[in-house]
């Protein structure tokens, strides 16, 4: 399986693990599933849609999804975990290219899902956590682009599994925040603990033959 994300996927804020570290241990627990290993290919500041522009980092995962993902010898599934700041520099960045919509990032994810399929590769993908009370980053706009590519993502059809990790983390009380419990200090990445929640939405039954 190969994960490709953000400094979420990188496991920033992480004093142990990240997510994919700990979905790597599960997997390790489960003879049947032991021989499955994890590519982790987050970039912390990489974006779907743009490629680097500070502070954002990195080719985009259109450009870089075959080499990272698809041509990784025997990978099976794909997760993608990604778009958070794609939102955060529609706001932040002026080039209009970067100035992207909600449909806009739809329609990349949508080109992803379309060449993993033609590869014969699954592909997952991941709701967005909240982010409320990060400096500089956060916004009632940027929250409500979050809840809507959520939305569409849960219930669009486009991936062959969706894992939620919004539900999983985000404060019962202030849904545009994460937990407390689950929250690094910074308000946008897990602490361990909630990378190893992030870990456990992964249904293993998925990966069984």
């Amino acid at each position: 399986m190969a994960v490709i994300g953000d400094s979420i996927a990188d496991g920033v804020g992480a004093e142990e693990a990240g997510w994919p570290d700990a979905l790597a241990a599960r997997l390790q627990a489960e003879p049947a599933l032991a021989t499955i290993g994890i590519a982790n290919e987050g970039i912390a500041g990489n974006r779907i849609l743009n490629d680097a522009s500070t502070p954002y980092v990195g080719p985009s995962v259109l450009a870089r999804f075959d080499r990272d993902t698809l041509d990784k010898p025997g990978v099976r599934w794909v997760l993608l975990h990604e778009g958070v700041n794609d939102i955060t520099a529609a706001r932040l960045l002026a080039a209009p290219a970067d100035r992207v919509t909600v449909g806009q990032i739809e329609a990349g994810m949508r080109k992803l899902a379309g060449r993993a399929r033609a590869r014969g590769v699954k592909i997952w993908a991941g709701t967005l956590l909240p982010f409320a009370g990060t400096k500089d980053f956060w916004s009632a706009d940027a929250e409500r682009d979050r809840l809507a590519l959520n939305a569409w993502i849960r219930t669009a059809g486009v991936f062959d599994a969706v894992v939620d990790f919004d539900a999983a983390l985000r404060d019962p009380e202030q849904p545009s925040r994460l937990n407390p419990a689950y929250d690094s200090g910074d308000h946008l990445h897990p602490n361990d603990a909630g990378y190893r929640v992030m870990a456990q939405q992964v249904d293993l039954s998925l990966l069984h033959p």
